[in-house]
């Protein structure tokens, strides 16, 4: 499609330019199947600032989620958190990645979802017991932010109260509290 410009000529009339339009502005969604970090960052910013109002590909969050850069990763699952439902099943997966952060921040982004991962409890109970600290930490954090299935998630917490590393102690307690 071609936009037609008239430019008036001082003495001469009207003429009629035809020009190309210039070049759109990339989307959302350009952005985000970008194998740029500073594009998806974009991306996922403006997701982020829609809430809601937007579908979100989870399929392509998931992917950012495994980003090598931990900026992505982060707002990834930013945005993987606040969609609740919708994203719960594909963090629940992902808590089984064999990539430490992956699993770390997915478990995060369950527990901004809430009462909504109620589902994820079982597997965020399996991840209290991760090899890695900071896993098992941001798994003990979610399962007191999801606040659901007690009889699985209190004997969990509990026996983090036992953790070799402090912080899981220390998110424990806030967890059972």
């Amino acid at each position: 499609m071609t936009a037609s410009v008239w430019i008036a000529v001082i003495g001469g009339g009207l003429w009629s330019v035809t020009a190309d339009p210039p070049a759109s502005q990339p989307t959302w969604r350009d952005d985000l199947a970008s194998s740029q970090p500073a594009r998806q960052l974009v991306g996922l910013r403006h997701l982020a600032d829609q809430r809601g109002a937007l579908e979100p590909p989870i399929a392509r969050l998931m992917e950012l989620l495994r980003s090598d850069s931990e900026e992505v990763r982060l707002r990834s699952a930013l945005v993987l958190g606040s969609l609740g439902r919708s994203a719960v099943a594909a963090l629940t997966a992902a808590l089984a990645d064999p990539n430490e952060g992956v699993r770390g921040y997915a478990a995060w982004a369950l527990g901004l979802s809430g009462n909504e991962a109620e589902a994820a409890v079982p597997a965020l109970a399996r991840l209290a017991r991760d090899p890695q600290a900071t896993v098992r930490r941001l798994a003990v954090e979610s399962l007191g932010r999801i606040a659901a299935q007690p009889e699985v998630a209190v004997p969990v917490l509990a026996e983090a109260l036992g953790d070799p590393s402090a912080e899981v102690r220390d998110a424990a307690v806030w967890a059972l509290v």
